[in-house]
């Protein structure tokens, strides 16, 4: 699962380029420059929430498809 530890990825509109950002960092704030151009990036908090909850929910749904394979069974 993603914790407050784990890195985002920011896309910058301008440049393409994608900057990293802890989700803890990410809660905390609503806007960063890009490591590339350094244009100032802004997002809503509450897209951002959304996003990461849906991330997490696909992780869960993965997880459970995941099998062992017979022989280490």
């Amino acid at each position: 699962m993603l914790d407050d530890n784990d890195d985002w990825p920011v896309g910058c509109p301008r440049c393409g380029q994608r900057t990293l950002k802890r989700i803890a960092w990410l809660k905390a704030n609503t806007q960063l420059s890009c490591d590339n151009c350094g244009a100032t990036l802004w997002y809503h908090q509450d897209t951002f929430l959304r996003e990461l909850d849906q991330a997490q929910r696909a992780i869960k749904d993965f997880s459970r498809t995941v099998r062992l394979k017979k022989q280490e069974l």
